[in-house]
């Protein structure tokens, strides 16, 4: 059913065997297979009790935990969780239990496939594609008014220089005020002529493509309806405002109380508004721009014909590495006006395990496993045994991974000590599995061998050393397997060294194991350093990157959406704030400036100071600069009091629906009002298209609470 659990770790019995098993599907994505934790938990169990239950827990219960992660990995971290009552203490145990009951719960419906993540994604393009095409028109409206102030001026500046040069100020200065004709040459006053009247004629032509193509106004209509579109989705994936399924169901219209919706219903009616609300933003931006132009959608490189079919069958999938990339990348700088990479300073490996069911991609650990193998086929790396790789091979793996997922070749630089320690655990499984197929091949030769001549014995060919009566392993064997079944050390027939190796992979199953000692001390810093990244993502393991699709728990939303936003604001205030009291105090000098010359007779140049301070006064007028400042300034303060209201709140507090509902409105009409106030009229059709839906969620609440 998915419904919220919270199992205690260390308390005995059956419950600490469930815990173990959620520790380890939580921490190992994706979720390892049965035959990997056969030998660790039957150790566990022996250890644990002695009770009927022992022989019946096994593998059905591993591939339920199993089948659970798989189909939904967000619902398995956050509501089914464990606290270990030994270790976690009094706030981190209250922090996991509010947090397990504060999460939206519910196992995904079946045959719901990629439903609940492309419909993100496919808003997102919508964003995206919406983004590109305003950037296209701002660019043109900007080029374009910048040459009609530019010619603007330039007449004016022409125009004032043929009549100072004729009979003005510099005639009389150079020539004297008695001289006769001007300080012109035939060839030179013709060529300003013809500039006068040619420029005036330009400047007319391009004011009519600026009119007539309205690209200012298009670029406010896609620039409105992609931050409107954003704001759905951010309110969708945290379940908040017209999302939220915590809302009663109502009654029906003879006073009776509807039935309870279930979770799937309710997800089913979430995403159902998501696409009605999506769809009347997109339907607004093509109603005013059907008429003079349309969107354009970049995909990129062209298409092969040969993989036309694939191309368009991988639209149905969820997105690849190489696409959420570049979409995470335009909204960093987007909203944030940053640059973004991987995360650094948490576990890497743990954060892209995360972000994998979002993902049409195999596992890192696979992804990487594949481009060794074909390295290592094509002599660029060699694998000797267990022996680690060197630096530069290292180097080349890393480059290597990043050109099979399309990503710049400098992308995993940032992580390679995690990206060493998986490929020398990598590198490991292929020496065993090639020293598997030798022995195997070995032991057939053998067997033939021994057919032929039936006397022979195989006790010289064994690749197994005994010393002091016991059985040592070869060297480049990996020694005891996750399938070994050991029970209590204390019991006899127990190998003390084989239950410690089991101890240290029911640790290392959960993240909570000791780096080894390896053969080179570089690697062994590296294994460490990889360890303590580990432990750090334990810690904050409440906290989830943005994603960008899926759900969003309230504390990352703060985080990744309202502080940064914050911060952006901060310090576009400031620069806004700057140019406008530049803009005001240029225009200041410049009217300064024609008083001056006026005094000095120089009056036909008073004409040029009063053509410049128009065309700032025009700057600021074109941009909204006072409107963005104000507009700016206020969301600072209504960002800042919702920062300093959720500062004050308490673990429990911050995660009701109250709460919750009070941060994603506040936050997302804020960016909304920056963008209405940096936009021209046009973009009125959004704005009226979002109050609209406003307005009838506002009216279907009071509608419910009316009837009850």
């Amino acid at each position: 059913m998915g419904r919220p659990v919270v199992m205690l770790h260390n308390s005995g019995g059956c419950v600490t065997a469930f815990s173990w098993l959620q520790r380890v599907m939580a921490f190992q994505r994706p979720p390892p297979q049965a035959s990997e934790l056969r030998g660790p938990l039957r150790f566990l169990i022996a250890n644990l009790s002695e009770a009927n239950w022992t022989q019946e827990f096994g593998v059905p219960e591993v591939l339920m935990m199993r089948s659970l992660a798989e189909r939904a990995p967000m619902l398995f971290r956050k509501n089914v969780v464990s606290v270990d009552i030994l270790t976690d203490s009094e706030e981190k145990t209250l922090e996991v239990i509010t947090g397990c009951f504060s999460q939206q719960s519910g196992v995904p419906e079946l045959g719901l496939g990629n439903a609940e993540v492309n419909v993100v994604f496919n808003a997102w393009q919508l964003h995206l594609m919406l983004c590109q095409n305003g950037r296209s028109y701002h660019r043109k409206a900007n080029g374009t008014q910048v040459l009609v102030w530019l010619i603007g001026v330039c007449v004016t500046a022409i125009s004032i220089l043929i009549s100072s040069l004729s009979s003005g100020i510099i005639h009389q200065y150079v020539a004297g005020e008695d001289a006769q004709g001007g300080l012109l040459d035939d060839p030179t006053s013709d060529i300003l002529g013809k500039c006068v009247l040619i420029l005036p004629i330009i400047l007319a032509l391009f004011i009519t493509i600026l009119s007539r193509m309205g690209w200012r106004d298009k670029w406010s209509v896609c620039a409105m309806a992609a931050d409107a579109m954003a704001s759905e989705i951010y309110k969708f994936r945290m379940g908040a405002v017209e999302y939220d399924q915590n809302k009663p169901p109502g009654k029906d219209e003879d006073g009776n109380d509807l039935p309870p919706l279930s979770s799937k219903e309710k997800a089913r009616l979430s995403r159902r508004i998501f696409v009605d609300r999506i769809q009347v933003f997109y339907q607004a931006t093509l109603t005013e721009l059907s008429q003079t132009s349309a969107l354009r959608r970049w995909r990129g490189k062209k298409i092969a014909k040969d993989r036309s079919f694939i191309e368009r069958v991988d639209r149905e999938n969820k997105p690849t590495l190489r696409e959420w990339l570049a979409l995470k990348l335009h909204l960093e700088e987007h909203f944030h006006r940053a640059r973004w990479n991987f995360p650094q300073g948490v576990s890497f490996l743990n954060w892209i395990s995360g972000l994998r069911p979002y993902l049409s991609q195999r596992t890192l650990r696979e992804e990487l496993k594949a481009v060794i193998a074909d390295l290592a086929e094509q002599g660029t790396v060699t694998l000797r045994g267990s022996t680690p790789l060197t630096e530069r091979e290292s180097k080349l793996v890393r480059r290597g991974l990043a050109k099979h997922l399309g990503l710049a070749p400098q992308q995993f630089d940032g992580v390679r000590d995690e990206i060493r320690v998986l490929q020398r655990k990598i590198v490991l499984e292929l020496a065993q599995a090639k020293l598997m197929e030798q022995e195997a091949a070995d032991a057939e030769g053998a067997a033939e061998r021994d057919i032929e001549t039936p006397g022979a014995t195989s006790a010289g060919r064994s690749r197994v050393t005994f010393e002091g009566g016991r059985r040592k392993p070869a060297r480049n064997q990996v020694a005891p397997s996750r399938d070994s079944v050991v029970t209590d050390p204390s019991k006899p027939g127990a190998h003390h060294g084989n239950a410690d190796s089991l101890r240290q992979m029911l640790m290392d199953l959960q993240g909570l194991g000791q780096p080894e000692e390896e053969i080179t001390e570089e690697l062994t810093r590296a294994q460490k350093r990889a360890k303590k990244l580990v432990d750090r993502s334990r810690k904050d393991s409440a906290i989830d990157d943005d994603y960008l699709a899926g759900p969003l728990a309230v504390e990352s939303y703060v985080i990744f959406r309202v502080r940064p936003v914050m911060e952006m604001l901060e310090k576009r205030a400031t620069k806004l704030a700057f140019r406008l009291n530049l803009a005001e105090i240029l225009i200041f000098i410049i009217q300064s400036s024609g008083a001056i010359l006026a005094s000095f007779e120089w009056f036909e140049w008073v004409a040029l100071t009063v053509s410049i301070g128009a065309v700032l006064q025009g700057l600021i007028e074109y941009v909204n600069l006072r409107d963005q400042v104000t507009s700016v300034n206020l969301a600072v303060r209504e960002l800042q009091s919702l920062l300093v209201f959720w500062d004050s709140l308490s673990i429990v507090r911050r995660r009701t629906p109250l709460v919750k509902n009070q941060i994603v409105s506040v936050t997302e009409q804020a960016v909304l009002a920056v963008t209405e106030n940096h936009s021209t009229a046009a973009a009125n059709t959004i704005i009226s298209a979002s109050k609209k839906l406003q307005s009838d969620a506002a009216e279907e609440d009071a509608a419910k609470e009316s009837t009850q």
